[in-house]
């Protein structure tokens, strides 16, 4: 009886781990399709990116000028201001200019 139980759970996790809730196409700002992974949120900065939406395949965000991170949440180096604009560059102190 005690093996038998076994199999049956055995079964059950078969039968729901291949017809289990994955997403079978991809909405407007979700990504991990194309990897095997179920649909995953793009979780795009409202503030540093330039939508909701990212690259399909990857889950990156297209990022507002100066702005980088796969989210767009932080400014890239040597930028700072952090804002719905982007962010701006900072001073090359060599050539003193942006």
């Amino acid at each position: 009886m005690h093996i038998l139980f076994k199999m049956q759970l055995l079964v059950l996790y078969v039968f729901f781990t291949m017809h289990s809730l994955n997403c079978v196409e991809l909405q407007v700002g979700e990504w991990g399709l194309s990897l095997g992974l179920d649909c995953q949120a793009c979780a795009c900065n409202q503030t540093g990116s330039l939508s909701a939406e990212c690259d399909q395949d990857t889950g990156v965000c297209s990022c507002k000028p100066g702005v980088s991170g796969r989210a767009c949440n932080e400014c890239a180096a040597g930028h700072y201001g952090f804002s719905s604009s982007g962010c701006r560059g900072a001073y090359d102190l060599v050539t003193m200019r942006r």
